[in-house]
Order: C-alpha cells, then structure tokens, then sequence
C-alpha cells in the first residue's frame, strides 16, 4: 500500500504543474478558507473573440467620395455588420446580429489583443493605404447603446496596401486599461477601416479578425 502522505505531495505538485490560479494548501484543494492564505483568489480570465472566416469590407463612391459606412462586431466563431452613428455610438437594436459578450460578475479590464489576416487584397487599388481599427464597445445592462471604452482604441499595423501578401497578420495589443466593468454589462468588439480621401474607385477586401481580452 502506498503511503498517503506521499500520494498527497505527488496530487499537489499536480496542480502547481496546472498553473491552478488559487492555493495549493490541502484547505484550498477541498474549497475551503485557507486559514494562511484566506479564500480562493478570481484569477484572470481571457475572452476569446473570432469572426469564424473572412469578413469583407466594402468601400462605395458616395456623393463622388469613396467610403465604407460599415463596421464589423465579431463574437465567438460569428460576426455582423454594424453601424458606427456619427457621435461613436452603436445601436445594437438597429444592427441585424449584434454580437457581444455578457459579464457574469463584475470585474476590471486590463488587457485588449486584436489581429486581422488578409485574405484577399487583389482589388485594392494601387497605392491605396488601408487602415484597420480596432474598439471595444460596452452596453449598460439595461441599454442596447454600446459606447467606446476609453483607451480601447487600437490602430493595426502596419497597414494594408495592394501589394500586401495574402496571409499577412495585423495586430496590436493594449495593456494595463484597469477600466471597470459591471455585472450584466454587454462587451463588443468592433472592426472599422479607413483609406485616404484621395481615393475615388469602389473596391472590396477581405479579412480574418480576431481578438481577446483579460478581465480581472
């Protein structure tokens, strides 16, 4: 019969190995108060965001000027298209499929991580510059409004040309935000793009995106 005491010291170098955000006393380990180290520490935790394929923007000629008048909110393994209202607000009422996560408890917000693959560049007009934005949005637990997060905004680089190879990867990351977030509260992640004025001629082009968030 094996000795007890060395099963137990073999169970708890298991869970360090697990990386286990919380005590490994044997009273942690039986989810009770730790009377060294008090109750069990909320770990970070990492919301995962993914379009699940491609996404296309579209740029159109309107009144002789070239723009795109929709964004994209990607969810986890979906996305929509969505309206950015001239005072930076969304409307998740008024948007087919408004994607967003709802918190469970409340908690801070430290860290946003984006990246967006190209997929297909081959309309992109010649020596157009693309500008991929990235912003979280939040929604109060009793409003469809989602509003920016301040300090949520991330310009992706470098930026996209018409020579830029299919498969090349975009990102950026913003970190120690320490914003609050409330209970109930809905987080949007939303994708917009941007080319200069000068540009005169309809044309698509097509993206993953992805992104993540750490909430404490």
């Amino acid at each position: 019969m094996k000795n007890t005491r060395y099963i137990d010291e073999l169970y708890y170098d298991e869970i360090k190995r697990a990386n286990m955000h919380f005590c490994c006393c044997k009273d942690h380990i039986e989810n009770k108060k730790c009377p060294k180290c008090g109750p069990k520490k909320i770990g970070p935790t990492i919301i995962p965001y993914s379009s699940d394929g491609e996404r296309e923007f579209s740029f159109e000629l309107i009144n002789g000027v070239t723009l795109t008048t929709l964004s994209t909110a990607i969810g986890f393994g979906d996305s929509a298209l969505v309206t950015i209202q001239p005072t930076g607000l969304i409307n998740g009422v008024d948007n087919d499929g408004m994607t967003a996560f709802v918190l469970p408890r409340a908690g801070c917000l430290q860290t946003l991580a984006v990246s967006a693959t190209v997929t297909d560049p081959s309309e992109i007009p010649a020596g157009t510059i693309i500008t991929i934005i990235a912003q979280l949005y939040k929604a109060q637990c009793n409003s469809s409004i989602f509003a920016p997060i301040p300090g949520t905004q991330i310009i992706l680089a470098p930026s996209i040309t018409s020579s830029t190879v299919v498969g090349t990867v975009f990102n950026g990351c913003v970190d120690n935000l320490n914003y609050s977030l409330n209970k109930l509260e809905r987080l949007a992640l939303v994708f917009s793009v941007s080319i200069p004025a000068a540009v005169d001629t309809e044309f698509n082009f097509a993206a993953n995106l992805n992104g993540g968030v750490t909430i404490l």
